[in-house]
Formats: C-alpha cells, structure tokens, sequence
C-alpha cells in the first residue's frame, strides 16, 4: 500500500511542477492534483483503519470527501 501511496504523490508533485511552469494549463493540473490528493488520504484512511486506528481513519476520510467536494465544486464552476 505505501507504493501506491508513494505513486499518487508522484503524481501531484508531478502535476504541481506541469502547472508552475505552463507546461500544462492549471485547469488541468489542479483538478487532477484534487484527484490524487483525495486517493493519498483514502490510502492512508484504509492503512490507519487496517492498523486498528479507526478515529484517524475517519478524520482521513472525512478530508478525502472534503477534497472531493471542492474538487466537483470546481468541474461544476467550469460547466456553468
């Protein structure tokens, strides 16, 4: 599980670096970087509740569903 951890913060310090320096638009990179971000505390939530720590687990999720939230919050912004 700490290598898919380790690939998903790859992957949003990759996009962070893509969006600084216009290699790709942040319209992009920040939506996906959300992504990652929320998949990195749903791993850690599943590592902390696999280890008995049930209370840290919930806090995980709770701020997964919170990036989640301004991340559909963001996708509706650009439709409307």
């Amino acid at each position: 599980m700490e290598k898919v951890e380790f690939l998903f913060r790859f992957v949003v310090v990759l996009f962070g670096f893509l969006g600084l320096w216009d290699v790709i638009s942040t319209n992009i990179a920040i939506p996906v970087m959300f992504l990652f971000a929320g998949l990195i505390l749903l791993a850690n939530a599943k590592m902390s509740y696999d280890k008995g720590k049930v209370a840290i687990a919930k806090v995980f999720l709770g701020s997964a569903v919170l990036i989640y939230a301004i991340m559909a919050y963001i996708f509706v912004s650009c439709i409307i």
